[in-house]
């Protein structure tokens, strides 16, 4: 039908012989790369082999590997496009944060290249001022200092600060994006979170973390 997805048949022949054809040079890669979007982008190693796998599991096509790769290539370039706007408007986020969460801190770190004029995103610090009310009110003095990876197609690190409340209970303290867990970025966070909670030299704080000496 014109102007509209739906097909109006004329003539059907109850009794045919037509061969079936899963081969189609037609299909898109813009096409593979809407209906398969979702996927490619929270796995970016999936392989061509089991793309072109899924493409004939749900639609009985048989796509070619280059089918596959251009498809790929597509939905990543629209996932570079939306990251590029998501991190356009981190600083927006951050100031968002302090006008709705008086006295909470943000801090945002940008590392300047020569090849591109905007800073590009490095470290991001959060802590709110409810979470720091809360710590020192409510909480043993006892910090426990982790990392864990990012996964994903932007990868990096974060690293978080977490306390005990009276139940024993896990009381999130302040958190960090980093490019990756080093001294450098955890001198960056650790420096941040003592004047946010006033620690001054740590004295009768204890502080956990799996840290090991190599």
């Amino acid at each position: 039908m014109q102007n509209d997805e739906a097909y109006q048949v004329k003539t059907y022949k109850r009794e045919h012989n037509c061969i079936i054809v899963s081969k189609q040079r037609m299909v898109k890669a813009d096409w593979l790369a809407k209906k398969f979007g979702n996927i490619i982008r929270s796995n970016p190693r999936w392989k061509l082999k089991e793309f072109s796998a899924a493409t004939n599991a749900k639609f009985k096509i048989k796509c070619t590997l280059n089918q596959c790769w251009w498809a790929k290539k597509a939905a990543m370039a629209e996932l570079e496009t939306i990251l590029n706007e998501h991190y356009g408007r981190l600083w927006d986020y951050g100031a968002e944060i302090l006008r709705t969460n008086p006295g909470s801190s943000v801090f945002i770190k940008g590392q300047a290249t020569e090849e591109c004029e905007n800073p590009t995103f490095q470290r991001l610090y959060i802590c709110f001022d409810a979470l720091k009310k809360g710590f020192l009110n409510g909480c043993r003095k006892v910090i426990g200092l982790d990392g864990c990876f990012l996964k994903g197609y932007v990868k990096g690190e974060l690293l978080t600060a977490i306390g005990r409340d009276g139940n024993n209970q896990m009381f999130p303290i302040a958190w960090s994006v980093v490019e990756v867990e080093c001294t450098d970025s955890w001198v960056w966070f650790i420096k941040l979170l003592k004047d946010d909670l006033n620690l001054g030299d740590g004295y009768s704080y204890t502080f956990i973390t799996d840290q090991q000496k190599v």
